[in-house]
């Protein structure tokens, strides 16, 4: 159970502008769009000591909304969109001789992009493997890149688990408007959102998972 007692104003004081690149005004408004869509907890009121609990849970959703471009109309549902996008190299609708498959991140060990964007930033150790995370801004694709040994692995996600409608649009050459948040970011951030907590990695061994690039 997460228990940080940071809160979202000074989340935003501390990285809005150094690693997302926005004001810490355009900050909140980007949370006062999502909270609604993410039952984000009750504010603490105005103030330094306002806002609400910097978790990691509200840290990932404001996150994927801020590589999403920010405050729009529909930000909160395309936010839940991408963080249920799967894991590519699944197999989702079981029939005939196809079984239903649920290919798994190699960093993290989750099939949704977006919870595995949380147990990146919900567990530094993870975070400092993390190269990248990305999102497509015309498409229903995310990925994950991270280091693996001595080499960088890529975990891609997609809204049917599969990477046909990407290879389709990487040969028709078609505009794609992509973002990426970068691991250094990412370590910084997944630190501080967890600083009060008691993190259970630092007591379990975590699984790497072997899954095709």
């Amino acid at each position: 159970m997460e228990t940080a007692t940071l809160n979202t104003r000074e989340f935003y004081r501390n990285h809005a502008k150094q690693r997302y690149g926005i004001t810490p005004g355009d900050a909140y408004e980007l949370e006062r769009a999502l909270k609604v869509h993410a039952n984000f907890p009750e504010s603490s009121g105005s103030g330094p000591g306002g806002g609400v609990e910097a978790t990691a849970f509200t840290i990932s959703f404001f996150t994927i909304g801020c590589l999403l471009g920010g405050v729009k109309k529909d930000l909160g549902e395309r936010v839940w969109t991408f963080w249920n996008l799967s894991r590519e190299g699944s197999s989702l609708c079981g029939y005939g001789d196809v079984q239903l498959t649920m290919a798994r991140d190699g960093l993290t060990g989750e099939h949704l992009f977006g919870d595995a964007v949380y147990a990146v930033i919900a567990n530094p150790t993870l975070a400092a493997r993390v190269v990248g995370i990305g999102v497509s801004r015309t498409a229903p694709e995310a990925w994950i890149t991270y280091r693996d040994g001595d080499g960088v692995q890529i975990s891609r996600f997609s809204a049917h688990g599969t990477s046909n409608d990407r290879e389709e649009r990487e040969h028709s050459g078609v505009l794609n408007l992509t973002a990426t948040i970068g691991g250094k970011a990412l370590q910084e951030i997944a630190r501080d959102t967890t600083k009060d907590t008691e993190e259970e990695s630092d007591t379990k061994t975590h699984t790497t998972f072997v899954a095709d690039a």
